[in-house]
């Protein structure tokens, strides 16, 4: 789980992105931020398309290290793992996922076929 930005899309230039690493689906939400409640509504929305997982990698944004997001993540019975400090390849799965996202999405408004 990451997010991007995407300053394109103001003010919903925060695109929430998570992918399951078994099936390589992907579910991104736009936000107009990239806080806990933000993470935690994506993170909902997520569990109804995708269905609950039962862990959760992220890096450590303050928004994923917060209490708040460890206390829904309990509830949820999810498993909240944080990558290594300063390692981007821990995530690079989703960084890569973040990379083809935003290539198409390019793709799509230089072509007019996608509207904001």
């Amino acid at each position: 789980m990451d997010v991007t930005h995407l300053p394109q899309f103001r003010p919903y230039s925060f695109l929430h992105v998570s992918i399951d690493t078994y099936s390589g689906f992907l579910w991104a939400t736009p936000h107009r931020g990239e806080a806990t409640p933000k993470v935690i509504h994506h993170l909902l929305a997520c569990f109804a398309v995708m269905g609950r997982p039962s862990q959760i990698k992220t890096d450590n944004a303050p928004a994923y290290c917060s209490t708040a997001l460890s206390i829904f993540c309990a509830q949820w019975d999810v498993c909240l793992k944080h990558g290594i400090p300063y390692n981007s390849t821990g995530q690079a799965i989703v960084e890569r996922a973040n990379c083809r996202l935003k290539t198409l999405l390019d793709k799509q408004l230089k072509q007019g076929e996608l509207h904001l």
